[in-house]
């Protein structure tokens, strides 16, 4: 996903739809770079992605990307 964001710190959360796809631990990516713990959460009980963008300007933007696998069935 890619999302333009006008604050300087930001989050974006995703919920994950764990009925037809799992969530890929370790697979997220911030402007092509591996993000840290830090930078992301996953909550297993809500399903919930949640990145953190600690700073960014309101004119520019970072590509988010992630990953999962498609449940069988």
């Amino acid at each position: 996903r890619q999302r333009q964001m006008c604050k300087e710190t930001a989050k974006v959360t995703d919920i994950i739809d764990t009925d037809k796809v799992e969530f890929v631990k370790g697979s997220v990516t911030i402007n092509g770079v591996a993000a840290t713990e830090q930078q992301y959460n996953y909550e297993e009980a809500s399903h919930t992605l949640t990145i953190n963008l600690d700073t960014i300007t309101p004119s520019s933007s970072s590509t988010i990307t992630f990953l999962v696998t498609k449940k069988n069935g």
